[in-house]
């Protein structure tokens, strides 16, 4: 995916998708190699615990995502900065 120059240098885009006939240890090695993702709320946020340690995580969830309670769970916690877990 092309990128405006913002001075960063190996800088690598990729959009991939998993589903239920990627083989899993394909999963692993694209979550192994994986240093940034970005993700709507999805089963597919459990293969991030395949990053490599210092890994970042952004979740996606809609404005008006509702799930018996548990989208207020996610609204009354402030982010917490977890480098060097």
């Amino acid at each position: 995916v092309p990128l405006p120059n913002l001075g960063f240098t190996n800088l690598q885009v990729r959009v991939v998708e998993f589903n239920a006939s990627t083989p899993f240890r394909q999963q692993l090695e694209v979550m192994a190699s994986t240093s940034v993702l970005i993700s709507v709320h999805t089963s597919n946020l459990a293969n991030a615990q395949f990053m490599q340690p210092g890994s970042a995580v952004f979740e996606i969830i809609q404005r008006n995502w509702f799930w018996h309670g548990l989208d207020k769970s996610f609204q009354a916690r402030p982010a917490k900065h977890t480098a060097g877990c």
